[in-house]
């Protein structure tokens, strides 16, 4: 659905869901999701909104002072915030950024795990991921399409217990995998229209180079065919 607010441009999007009972109580759950493009009038300053928020910064700056964080989140930057405490953010420049509120019975241990490891920030591969992750969720939302409970919460939990030092073997395997399989989604999508390995390593935000490189890996190919 289309949201309005001070500095929020016409063409952002905000989703928000129901979660059943149990999912409350025993999953970890999307409460809301969205892509803003926003100007220097967006400016958010809540004491608190009962959840947590991975918020990934696409272009521009998104300036955060919380209790845990104060910080500037460049393009290709990541963020967790925990917003069941005063939070307070804002853009100063025209900015584009996605973002989603989860909850969870485990979600606390996690976010104090983070903050003890220094990790509430990412770059590089991790807040792409993160990025990427957000807009599959930003994706099934403007499709309407429905998801299990159960396996989206594995799958939120997955990419925020990826983040937690000493899962990094387990997800680099994954992210390998992974990579892999949204090529071949990618390529299944658009497979009428000509496709290059650059039209792909662009929509996966990922060099040309480490695309081949995982691709063939993964499929035992010597060559993307393409």
């Amino acid at each position: 659905m289309k949201c309005y607010g001070p500095g929020i441009l016409p063409k952002s999007d905000f989703y928000q869901y129901l979660n059943s009972e149990l999912a409350q109580a025993y999953l970890t759950y999307r409460i809301s999701c969205g892509h803003y493009f926003t100007t220097s009038d967006y400016d958010v300053d809540r004491v608190d909104f009962n959840s947590y928020q991975l918020i990934c910064v696409k272009s521009g700056k998104l300036v955060l002072e919380c209790p845990d964080t104060t910080a500037e989140i460049l393009p290709c930057h990541s963020v967790i915030i925990d917003c069941y405490a005063h939070h307070h953010y804002f853009t100063p420049e025209p900015t584009e950024f996605s973002w989603f509120h989860f909850d969870g019975n485990n979600c606390r241990n996690i976010y104090n795990k983070l903050k003890e490891d220094n990790s509430l920030i990412h770059t590089g591969q991790d807040a792409i991921d993160l990025a990427i992750f957000v807009d599959s969720l930003l994706t099934l939302a403007q499709m309407k399409a429905s998801s299990s409970e159960v396996d989206l919460s594995e799958n939120i939990n997955r990419h925020i217990l990826s983040l937690i030092k000493g899962f990094t073997k387990e997800r680099q395997t994954h992210q390998t995998n992974d990579l892999a399989m949204r090529t071949i989604d990618f390529i299944a999508k658009n497979y009428t229209s000509p496709i290059k390995v650059s039209d792909i390593a662009k929509s996966l935000y990922i060099s040309e180079s480490n695309l081949l490189r995982v691709f063939n890996a993964q499929t035992n190919n010597s060559h993307i065919a393409i």
